[in-house]
């Protein structure tokens, strides 16, 4: 085999190689398809979505440390349903939004259901990202992928 046909095979194996190198990465997933992939390099996201009762808008603020999701801390517009009505961390209202901070450790993912009424986005470094109402949930996790994973959520990103 000629010298430039190795030099090729070779560029395409290091090329191959390096799309499958585990990085520290936010997956979001439903069963077995990555819906979205990021690359780890910010230890913060939030989720966003109208409260089913209230018809306002909900954020929740989580923290990555080690792979274990935490809530920080949540803002909403009113006080009702499922809403809780106090806390032993500080709570303040601020620009119309009630602020409180929760610190609840989650676990190594987090679940949850998108519906049409919830209109659920994923915000990480301060873009976002939709999560399509769906019958089956949306799995959040911090833990190792292959750098292919972002670089594909990237291509759908530009694309989209």
């Amino acid at each position: 085999m000629s010298r430039l046909k190795w030099i090729v095979i070779t560029i395409i194996m290091v090329g191959l190689g390096v799309l499958l190198v585990p990085v520290n990465a936010i997956l979001v997933s439903q069963g077995t398809t990555i819906t979205y992939a990021f690359l780890q390099n910010d230890d913060v996201f939030s989720l966003q979505w109208i409260h089913s009762v209230e018809k306002e808008a909900w954020v929740e603020n989580f923290i990555v440390d080690d792979q274990i999701i935490s809530l920080d801390s949540t803002k909403f517009k009113t006080f009702g349903a499922g809403v809780p009505t106090w806390s032993e961390h500080s709570t303040e209202v601020q620009d119309g939004w009630v602020y409180m901070q929760i610190d609840r450790v989650i676990g190594a993912e987090l679940v949850l259901r998108s519906s049409l009424m919830n209109d659920y986005q994923l915000i990480y470094q301060k873009k976002r990202y939709p999560l399509e109402a769906s019958n089956m949930a949306y799995i959040i996790e911090a833990k190792q992928a292959p750098l292919f994973f972002i670089l594909w959520t990237t291509v759908k990103e530009m694309v989209g």
